[in-house]
C-alpha cells in the first residue's frame, strides 16, 4: 500500500487503491486507516482519499544519517543471498585492478561455495571479472587482462579463458545480455552469474560487479538464468549509490585488504 501510494502522490481512493492491489475496499481502507493512525498517510480533503505524509522520508533520512555506506551496502547483498540461496560478492574498482571487497552467504546446509574477500578478481576466469570488463572498449579490456595475466595451464577451472579470441567473444555476449556467466572456469564445480555496477553515464567506466556463485550441481545454465532479476535488481540499487559507493570504495578495500 506504502509502494501505490507513494507513486501516486496526489491521493487515493479507496476503490482506486483496492482495485490496484487486488483486495476488498474493506481490506483497502483498514490498511490505510492503519497506515492513517500511525502517521504514515492521512486524509485528502475529499472523503476518501489518502495520501502519504512526510514521515516515511524522514525515517529514510534518519536511517542513512546513522548507516555507513558498508551497511547499506551489506543490505543489499544480504537479501540477494537469502532470495537466490547461494553465495554473492562485491568486488568494486581501484585503478586497473577489480577487488572482492564484501559478501554473503545464503547457503545454510548441504554442499555449498565460499571465498575470502581481499583479494583480486581473475578479470578473465570469473563471472565477476568478465561482467567488469564488458563495461570498457574492447582493446581496453584486453589491455587489462593481458597485465593480468590470463589463466595458465594448470590455473582455475578447465574451462577458463586462455585467449585473446575466446575473451573478446564472451565479453561480446555479455555486453550484449547485460550480464556474465560461468561454467568450470573459476574452478571445477562452480558455477556463477555477474553484473557489473554503472556509473552515472553510459560512457562512465563501471564501478564493480556483483556475482552469484554456488556448486555447478544445483547452479545449471537454467538457474543461472532465474537469477537474473534479483541480481539486476541489486545491480540497480548499488548504481544508484553511485556518488557515496565512488567516495566509500577506498575505504571498502581496505577494510577488505587489510
Amino acid at each position: 500500500m506504502i509502494d501505490y501510494l507513494a507513486s501516486h502522490p496526489g491521493s487515493s481512493t479507496v476503490d482506486d487503491a483496492a482495485h490496484f492491489l487486488r483486495v476488498s475496499p474493506a481490506r483497502a481502507r483498514s490498511v490505510l486507516e492503519t497506515l492513517a493512525e500511525r502517521g504514515y498517510a492521512r486524509k485528502g480533503r475529499c472523503p476518501g482519499h489518502y495520501r502519504l505524509t512526510i514521515k516515511l522520508a524522514k525515517l529514510g533520512l534518519a536511517y542513512q544519517a546513522h548507516s555507513t555506506t558498508s551497511d547499506i551496502v551489506q543490505v543489499i547483498l544480504d537479501r540477494l543471498a537469502i532470495q537466490t540461496g547461494e553465495l554473492v560478492r562485491l568486488a568494486l574498482a581501484e585503478g586497473d585492478r577489480l577487488i572482492w571487497v564484501a559478501r554473503a552467504q545464503g547457503s545454510r546446509s548441504g554442499l555449498r561455495f565460499d571465498a575470502e574477500t581481499g583479494r583480486d578478481v581473475a578479470l578473465a576466469s570469473t563471472a565477476g571479472g568478465k561482467a567488469w570488463l564488458a563495461g570498457f572498449p574492447s582493446e581496453r579490456a584486453v589491455k587489462l587482462v593481458l597485465a593480468q595475466g590470463f589463466a595458465g595451464k594448470n590455473e582455475f577451472g578447465p574451462r577458463a579463458i586462455r585467449s585473446v579470441e575466446r575473451l573478446t567473444r564472451e565479453l561480446q555476449t555479455t555486453a550484449e545480455r547485460g550480464y556474465a556467466t560461468g561454467h568450470d572456469e573459476y574452478m571445477l564445480g562452480i558455477s556463477a552469474i555477474a553484473a557489473a555496477i554503472r556509473g552515472q553515464s553510459p560512457t562512465d567506466a563501471p564501478l564493480g560487479a556483483v556475482s552469484i556463485a554456488g556448486p555447478s550441481t544445483r547452479l545449471t545454465s537454467e538457474k543461472l538464468e532465474s537469477f537474473r532479476n534479483a541480481l539486476l535488481e541489486a545491480i540497480g540499487e548499488l548504481s544508484a549509490l553511485q556518488p557515496v559507493l565512488s567516495d566509500s570504495s577506498s575505504e571498502l578495500i581496505r577494510r577488505a585488504t587489510r
